[in-house]
């Protein structure tokens, strides 16, 4: 139980500390997905994965829908958006606010919860939804991923003992 504790702390802590990286919307997205999708990971697993994804040489295919750092990407998307569709189900409710108070803090329906929002849903009040994980662009992160965001992903992998 301890355990649990310390990996899902140091998994929000991780979470938390996005916002020191100048990410765009798509960005910062996908690196919630990201660490959602390998929050469970062995630490070699996840270094593995984590070298593919700051290798350039992934980046610079004339077709990135067919790379390693795409169908990563794509998977953490699918595990992420399967999770949340799990987590309504169980709580009997579609309303994500009402699903993340029913779940614990490094939930998938948590993680939505903290994607940004356009000023004017923040003004209707309007929650993030599964609409905002289908709009990102997942491609143009795979092409051009920004400085910030690997600078995210390098320090990331230089964490993992």
């Amino acid at each position: 139980m301890e355990r649990e504790i310390q990996t899902e702390k140091a998994f929000l802590e991780r979470i938390d500390s996005l916002d020191g990286y100048k990410l765009s919307d798509d960005e910062y997205h996908l690196a919630l997905m990201l660490l959602y999708y390998y929050k469970t990971c062995p630490a070699w697993f996840l270094k593995g994965a984590l070298r593919e994804l700051l290798d350039p040489e992934m980046q610079s295919e004339n077709d990135v829908t067919r790379t390693a750092v795409w169908k990563q990407y794509r998977a953490a998307e699918k595990l992420f958006t399967s999770h949340i569709g799990r987590e309504r189900l169980k709580a009997g409710n579609n309303d994500i606010a009402f699903v993340a108070k029913a779940t614990e803090l490094d939930s998938a329906s948590n993680i939505l919860l903290r994607f940004r929002q356009d000023d004017f849903s923040v003004i209707l009040h309007e929650a993030p939804n599964l609409g905002n994980v289908r709009r990102v662009d997942i491609e143009k992160v795979a092409r051009e991923p920004g400085n910030e965001y690997l600078r995210f992903l390098m320090e990331w992998f230089n964490s993992i003992a």
